[in-house]
């Protein structure tokens, strides 16, 4: 980005420490499919949380393969069978851990995508802090300056009218909103119309 910043609105350091907060939590939930005998990347987290199987798929191919070691067709089956539905429960319990974690059955969910597993390690995704934080600048265009140009004529206009009044008893303000009941010279409506109050003009010498 090339265009200078204008503000960097503080809510993105809250959203981050939300997401930072659970990396441990996850962690537990990778160590303990790990365990398991699971070979677990980022994806296969992102892939059970969106209600995927691949990780159901690896559970069904790990048990395959250990189950070699028999010769007779009946105990192979028997232990794919019971190995495959000890993983599936072990996995399932992830999933539920990790829907937990992440509130996504809640109003205020936090993103998947936040994480990143690096050689089993959890971690918070430097691309998503990148984004997180770019969604949250407010950076500078042609309109955003004129903007800020009428913004400052209008504050320094209105400090002139609230100082022109301020030693003058009869008033409250210079301007000031419709919810006010001090008298000012002039009032800013509910939908932002600007107002004059003339008659007021009786309390200036």
């Amino acid at each position: 980005m090339n265009s200078d910043i204008i503000k960097i609105k503080p809510e993105w350091e809250h959203i981050y420490k939300k997401h930072d907060s659970k990396v441990n939590e996850i962690q537990q939930v990778v160590n303990n499919l790990i365990e398991n005998g699971l070979k677990v990347t980022f994806g296969d987290i992102q892939n059970l949380v969106n209600n995927g199987t691949a990780l159901y798929e690896q559970a069904e191919q790990a048990a395959k393969s250990n189950a070699s070691v028999f010769s007779l067709p009946a105990a192979k089956r028997k232990f794919i069978e019971e190995n495959t539905l000890i993983l599936n429960d072990r996995i399932s319990e992830a999933k539920k851990e990790l829907i937990k974690i992440l509130a996504l059955e809640g109003v205020n969910t936090l993103s998947i995508e936040a994480f990143e597993l690096t050689k089993g390690i959890v971690s918070i995704s430097e691309t998503w802090i990148e984004a997180l934080k770019e969604s949250h600048t407010i950076r500078t265009s042609e309109r955003r300056e004129r903007a800020l140009e009428l913004m400052s004529n209008f504050e320094v206009a209105a400090n002139e009218l609230n100082e022109f009044v301020k030693e003058n008893k009869y008033f409250g303000a210079g301007i000031s909103t419709a919810s006010d009941t001090r008298r000012c010279l002039m009032w800013i409506g509910e939908r932002g119309e600007i107002n004059r109050d003339i008659d007021n003009l009786e309390f200036i010498n």
